[in-house]
C-alpha cells in the first residue's frame, strides 16, 4: 500500500517525493537513531525530560513508524508533510499512540512554532530536487528550530553524483556549508540496504 501510493504520487510530482519508493526499514532506523540516543540521555537523570521531535517530509510514514516506538508519554512528535494525500495517511497512522503527535499539512519553512523547539529534527526532504536557495532556507529554518545541542539528521543518494547538474552541485555546496556551521558534529554513514543506497548525515549544534 505504501509503495503504490508513493509511486502514484511520485508520478504526479517527482519533485516533492524525490524517489520512486518510500525509505526502507534500515534507512528509517538510521534516521531515527538520534531520537533513540536523545531518549536514553533524557532518561539518564532522576526525572525524565520530555523530548520534542520534528519529522519533515513524512511521506507515507516509513520513518514515522520507526520514530513512534522510541517516544513515550510526555514526548511530542510534529510531522510536516506538504502532500495532501500523504498528510491524510499520516494522520490515520498516528491516531491513538500515547505520544502526542501533530501532523501539519504545510511546508517546513512555514511551520508556525517557536525557535529552539526541537531536540531532534529528522528530514526526509529530497534536497537534490530543490533549488539551492530553497535548501538554504530550509536548512536555516532547521537550525533555528533546533534547541542548543540538538541534532538534525537527513539523507541523500550518493549515486546521484554520477548525474549531478550544476544546480545539484550548488545544493551540495549549500549542505556542506551547513555541515561546517553545525558546530559540534557532522558525521555520515551509508545505508547500502536501501533502494537506492542512501547516505545519512547527522549534524549536532553547539550546546
Amino acid at each position: 500500500m505504501d509503495s503504490s501510493l508513493f509511486l502514484s504520487e511520485a508520478l504526479r510530482g517527482f519533485r516533492t517525493t524525490g524517489a520512486i519508493a518510500p525509505s526502507g526499514r534500515r534507512l528509517a532506523a538510521r534516521l531515527a537513531a538520534p531520537v533513540r540516543r536523545a531518549g536514553a540521555a533524557a532518561r539518564g537523570g532522576s526525572a525524565r525530560r520530555p523530548l520534542t521531535v520534528l519529522e519533515a517530509g513524512g511521506g507515507t510514514g516509513a520513518v514515522t513508524r520507526a520514530l513512534l516506538p522510541l517516544l513515550g508519554p510526555g514526548d511530542r512528535l510534529d510531522v510536516v508533510e506538504a502532500n495532501a494525500r500523504f498528510a491524510a495517511r499520516l494522520r490515520r497512522l498516528t491516531t491513538g499512540p500515547t505520544v502526542a503527535v501533530r501532523v501539519h499539512h504545510t511546508y517546513v519553512e512555514r511551520l508556525a512554532v517557536a525557535d529552539g523547539t526541537y531536540d531532534v529534527i529528522v528530514s526526509g526532504l529530497p534536497f537534490a530536487n530543490f533549488d539551492p536557495e530553497e535548501v538554504e532556507t530550509i536548512m536555516d529554518r532547521y537550525r533555528a528550530l533546533l534547541k542548543p545541542g540538538g541534532t538534525l539528521t537527513y539523507f541523500a543518494y550518493p549515486g546521484a553524483r554520477l548525474w549531478h547538474s550544476p544546480r545539484q552541485r550548488d545544493v551540495a555546496r549549500v549542505l556542506a556549508g551547513h555541515h561546517v556551521r553545525a558546530g559540534v558534529e557532522a558525521v555520515s554513514e551509508t545505508v547500502w540496504a536501501n533502494l537506492p543506497p542512501a547516505r545519512v548525515w547527522r549534524l549536532t549544534t553547539a550546546s
